[in-house]
């Protein structure tokens, strides 16, 4: 139960990681027009 508790956060953690970096990789090339 805990260690599926676990993978679930880690999961969620990477997906949100991951939606972090586009976002900001997003950001950096719209605004500033320079890679990241």
């Amino acid at each position: 139960m805990r260690s599926a508790y676990v993978l679930s956060f880690t999961q969620w953690g990477l997906l949100a990681w991951s939606t972090y970096v586009i976002t900001k990789r997003a950001f950096a090339y719209s605004v500033l027009r320079v890679p990241v």
